[in-house]
C-alpha cells in the first residue's frame, strides 16, 4: 500500500483530538483543516476512522468522496500529516467487495459501534439506530411497542405495531441491521388453544404457563363445569363466594329473587281479584260447574303471572366484527364463553359483563354493544391486532 502525503496541520494537540480519533470521532478542529486545504468531507454518517496506532496513527475513509487517508501525528513540533493511500489492485478488489457486501444489508453502522451495543444490551433502542432505519423508510414505534431479544453480538427487534422483525449483528467491528420475514401460521391451521388464554370457565384471562385460573381455580384444559348461579348475585350479577349469605356488593340475600321481580309479583296478587263465583240456590248443579270454572280460571292467571315473572328484560350483548373472535359473558345466568364469525347477538339477562377478542392481527374495528329495548346502552371498540374490547351494564 503506498501512501502520499497530501497536507501537514500544525495544531495545538490535545488529548480531546486524539481521544475522538481513537474512538472514532473526526474532531471539528480537523473537519475544518480538511476544508481550508479543499478536501470537503461528507456527513458524520458516511465517514468512518480505524485507529492503528493509540495517540499516533488512524486511517480515515470517506464512502461518498471516496479518500481514503493516513492520518500520523508526529510529537515533533505537535504536527498532523495527512496521507493519500492508493491502493494496489488487490486491496481495491478487496474494498469493492466489502462495500457491494455492505450494499446488500438494510443498514451498516460503522460508528459509535460500542455506545450503540451497550444501549441494545440493556434493552434500549438508540435514537441513532432509529434514524437510520427511518431513512431507509422503517418508522419505529415508541420503546413501550419493541421487543428486544438479546443474545452475544447479535439482538433481535420485534416491532409489535407493524409486525416487523430486524436482526442486528455485530460483524468486524461494524453492526449489521437486516429485515426478517415473520413466519406466519396459516389461519386455517390456528388451535383453539388461543381460546385457553382466556379461562373457558369464567372468561377471565390466564397467563400462558398459568395451570389453574387464579379468579375462579378452574384447571386449565378441563370442560367445562355447569355453574351453580347461587355464585353469583340474582341481584346484580356479582360473583360471590359459596359461603356467603349476602352479596358484599349490593346486600341481596343468597337464595332470594330479585326484588324488581318480587315487586313485580306483590302488585299483581294485589291488582289481582279474584273472579266471583255466582251460585243459584235452587240448583246445586249449576253451583258445581261455576266452581269448576273458577278454579280453571285462577290456575290459568298464575300461570301467566309465572311466565310473566320469567320473561327476560330485552337485553342483548353484540359483538360486531368481519373477522373470527372469542371472548366471555357473565350475567345472572352465570357465565359463559363465546365465538364466532362475523356479526353475533346473545340474550342476557341482569348486569351483564361481556368482552371480545380479534383472532387476528388485522387492522379492522371490532366492537362489543350492551343493548337493551333496542337502545345501546354500553359500546366499546379497538383497531388494536388482536385486540380486546369489555363493557359492563
Amino acid at each position: 500500500m503506498a501512501k502520499q502525503r497530501l497536507f501537514r496541520i500544525t495544531l495545538s494537540i490535545s488529548q480531546d483530538v486524539t481521544s475522538n480519533l481513537n474512538n472514532g470521532r473526526i474532531p471539528k478542529r480537523l473537519k475544518d483543516e480538511y476544508e481550508k486545504r479543499g478536501y470537503t468531507l461528507s456527513n458524520d454518517e458516511h465517514i468512518s476512522i480505524r485507529m492503528k496506532k493509540e495517540n499516533k496513527a488512524w486511517e480515515l475513509y470517506d464512502e461518498t468522496k471516496g479518500y481514503h487517508h493516513r492520518i500520523e501525528y508526529k510529537n515533533l513540533g505537535a504536527k498532523l500529516s495527512v496521507y493519500g493511500i492508493q491502493k494496489t489492485k488487490s486491496q481495491k478488489n478487496k474494498y469493492e467487495k466489502e462495500s457491494d457486501m455492505e450494499k446488500q444489508y438494510l443498514v451498516t453502522v460503522k460508528r459509535h459501534v460500542e455506545d450503540i451495543s451497550r444501549n441494545l444490551n440493556d434493552g434500549n433502542i438508540p435514537n441513532y439506530l432509529k434514524n437510520r432505519l427511518e431513512k431507509k423508510g422503517y418508522e419505529l414505534p415508541e420503546d413501550e411497542d419493541i421487543s428486544l431479544l438479546i443474545s452475544p453480538n447479535k439482538w433481535e427487534l420485534f416491532d409489535l405495531i407493524n409486525e416487523q422483525k430486524f436482526e442486528i449483528r455485530k460483524e468486524r467491528g461494524k453492526l449489521i441491521v437486516d429485515k426478517v420475514e415473520i413466519s406466519r401460521r396459516p389461519q386455517e391451521k390456528k388451535k383453539e388453544a388461543d381460546k385457553l388464554n382466556y379461562c373457558i370457565q369464567c372468561g377471565y384471562e390466564v397467563d400462558d404457563d398459568a395451570i389453574y385460573c387464579e379468579k375462579c381455580g378452574h384447571k386449565r384444559g378441563e370442560k367445562k363445569k355447569e355453574v351453580d348461579k347461587l355464585n353469583y348475585c340474582t341481584q346484580c350479577g356479582y360473583e360471590v363466594d359459596d359461603n356467603a349469605i349476602y352479596c358484599e356488593k349490593c346486600g341481596h340475600k343468597r337464595g332470594e329473587k330479585k326484588k324488581e321481580d318480587v315487586r313485580e309479583e306483590h302488585e299483581r296478587k294485589k291488582d289481582y281479584q279474584p273472579p266471583q263465583i255466582q251460585r243459584k240456590e235452587s240448583s246445586d248443579g249449576l253451583g258445581q260447574k261455576g266452581l269448576v270454572i273458577g278454579i280453571v280460571a285462577i290456575i290459568i292467571i298464575g300461570i301467566l303471572v309465572v311466565i310473566a315473572l320469567n320473561v327476560r328484560s330485552g337485553k342483548e350483548v353484540k359483538v360486531i366484527y368481519e373477522g373470527s373472535w372469542s371472548g366471555a359473558i357473565v350475567d345472572s345466568d352465570g357465565s359463559r364463553s363465546i365465538s364466532g364469525s362475523g356479526t353475533e347477538t346473545f340474550s342476557v339477562d341482569g348486569t351483564v359483563s361481556a368482552n371480545a377478542q380479534k383472532m387476528d392481527g388485522s387492522s379492522q374495528e371490532i366492537t362489543i354493544q350492551i343493548i337493551e329495548n333496542g337502545n345501546v346502552v354500553e359500546e366499546q371498540s379497538t383497531t388494536s391486532a388482536y385486540g380486546i374490547v369489555s363493557v359492563t351494564g
